[in-house]
């Protein structure tokens, strides 16, 4: 584990840097609901696609994007997008208690 928790509303840090965000929107009668890890994302990259309000940035003391998100491959480098898709597919079985699934 990378000893994350969760942050405001919709985020999930560690040590205070951000590695997940999730959005969602109700559009009756439905409601769409999206979530993203950062496993090793280009940060450069990612500071150019988003656009956040400044003052919020401003509220959390940070200048920029880039300088409130990790890659969780920072924190971990054996993480990869299998072992963390794996772990969180444990992870619900568990707290479920289903049967451990396979992706298809």
């Amino acid at each position: 584990g990378v000893g994350a928790t969760t942050s405001g509303r919709n985020d999930i840090e560690v040590d205070g840097s951000k590695i997940s965000g999730a959005a969602y929107k109700l559009a009756p009668p439905r409601a769409l609901h999206h979530g993203t890890l950062l496993i090793d994302v280009e940060m450069t990259a990612l500071a150019g696609l988003l656009n956040p309000n400044k003052l919020k940035l401003q509220s959390k003391g940070v200048a920029s994007v880039a300088a409130r998100v990790a890659n969780l491959k920072t924190i971990n480098p054996d993480i990869t997008h299998d072992s963390l898709s794996q772990a969180i597919i444990e992870a619900f079985c568990s707290h479920y208690g289903s049967p451990n699934l396979q992706p298809e």
